[in-house]
């Protein structure tokens, strides 16, 4: 027999969502904040910039290869023991670099133990759980919770620059770890939960009798209120054998490494034709900051679009942006750079979050976090092309306009490949036999 739990006044979803929200803005915070670290551990140091970047690289690797095995955990364990344990590893990580000597400690202690945190506590482990809890609202709620990542960037950025000018990295690390060990583990520990049916309801608050337990890991059965709703028994080895699910892994790495390429090379590319440090941070910053509203917009927006069309509109945004990349050669006016940060802000909001919904629609039910993270590892890999290849590309060349052009084309090829995974016919069958009435 299912444990069901009390329940609340209120659908608890949205704790869900507010609890991952929390969660994505304390470790994207902290693990985007890597970059400013970097520049204190090359001062001291002395390192080649190659190598400290080449943490980065290896945490891709880690993410890669372990996203897989991070969904199983989740299907098998749940999200409290799950989650509980990667805030541990990330924590454990941070508190590590702190005692930095030499360089093999840094691959270590952040590319290894604290990457493995990261996979575990991830956009991809996230958006499962946040699946589980909504069929309708499916993408405004996974919208609202990965916003979470931006604002954490936004926040935790010039957070860690005040912490290292003032009391140094070693401990800036020590205080980073301590904030999120304290608000984070407490709050995946104690208040999420697996699934609805652990409240007594069903996806989106359809209540349903205590009596009526419902299957476990995201499916759903026929309530005892009249409500008709179906359950999807995708098996890993049948989503693999789909061609909609290479579709979707194609769409992301491609969608993924343009985005990468930008975000680790912007700010050298901002200074590389002429512009300040501190304007190139700010843009930074700006971007964490669209990047969180284009994550609700697009959510919103796919819920009533589709998840393809919202796609495409990013793909535009992104598009734009890499134009801007393309044909800005000086510093002579700031316009440029807010046009690039207004689109490419909106635009990466719109690229993971709704590429796991898609999972998501295509893919539900008990194995949606393994299959999820599958299409993680497309994620990690992209990620890792993208950084490494913008900066090859400049080592080779002198310039990144090469690699914006590939990144470009990449991006456009990606907005194919979504649509042909088709997730919207779906969805929409989904949702013509889960008929959920308005909340």
């Amino acid at each position: 027999m299912l444990r069901q739990e009390r329940t609340t006044p209120f659908f608890y979803g949205w704790v869900i969502v507010a609890v991952c929200f929390t969660s994505l803005a304390l470790t994207f915070g902290i693990k985007h904040s890597y970059a400013v670290f970097l520049v204190a551990l090359i001062d001291e140091f002395h390192w080649s910039r190659a190598s400290v970047a080449g943490v980065i690289l290896l945490g891709n690797v880690i993410f890669a290869l372990g996203s897989p095995l991070v969904g199983a955990i989740l299907d098998r364990f749940g999200p409290q023991k799950t989650f509980s344990g990667g805030a541990m590893l990330f924590a454990l990580g941070l508190i590590a670099c702190s005692t930095l000597q030499y360089l093999w400690q840094i691959y270590l202690f952040y590319g290894v133990i604290a990457f493995i945190g990261f996979t575990v506590l991830g956009l991809t482990p996230h958006v499962a759980l946040v699946s589980r809890w909504f069929i309708r609202k499916r993408g405004a709620a996974v919208g609202i919770a990965c916003a979470g990542s931006g604002v954490g960037i936004l926040a935790i950025a010039p957070l860690s620059e005040v912490l290292i000018s003032t009391i140094g990295w070693r401990q800036a690390y020590i205080v980073l770890a301590t904030l999120f060990i304290v608000i984070t583990l407490p709050a995946v520990a104690l208040l999420l939960r697996r699934d609805p049916s652990r409240m007594a309801s069903l996806p989106d608050g359809v209540t349903t009798s205590s009596s009526d337990p419902q299957p476990n890991g995201g499916g759903l059965g026929t309530s005892t209120s009249g409500h008709i709703s179906v359950h999807h028994g995708w098996t890993i080895k049948a989503a693999l054998g789909t061609s909609r699910f290479w579709f979707l892994f194609t769409a992301s790495v491609l969608g993924v490494a343009p985005l990468t390429l930008m975000l680790v090379h912007q700010v050298a590319w901002c200074v590389d034709i002429g512009y300040s440090r501190s304007f190139a941070a700010f843009i930074f910053g700006l971007v964490g900051l669209l990047m969180a509203i284009g994550y609700i917009v697009w959510g919103y927006a796919s819920d009533r679009l589709g998840r393809e069309a919202a796609y495409s509109l990013g793909t535009v945004a992104v598009l734009l942006s890499a134009l801007i990349t393309l044909v800005l050669r000086d510093a002579s006016q700031s316009w440029p750079l807010y046009v690039y940060a207004l689109f490419f802000g909106l635009g990466f909001g719109s690229r993971i979050s709704l590429l796991s919904s898609m999972a998501a629609d295509v893919f539900a039910g008990p194995y949606l976090a393994t299959i999820n993270g599958l299409l993680g590892s497309a994620y990690g890999l992209g990620a890792g092309i993208g950084a490494w290849f913008g900066g090859y590309v400049f080592d080779i060349s002198g310039s990144y306009l090469s690699a914006f052009a590939i990144g470009t084309a990449a991006t456009a090829l990606s907005g194919l490949f979504a649509w042909l995974g088709q997730p919207r016919g779906v969805r929409h069958k989904e949702l013509e036999v889960v008929q959920l009435p308005s909340l």
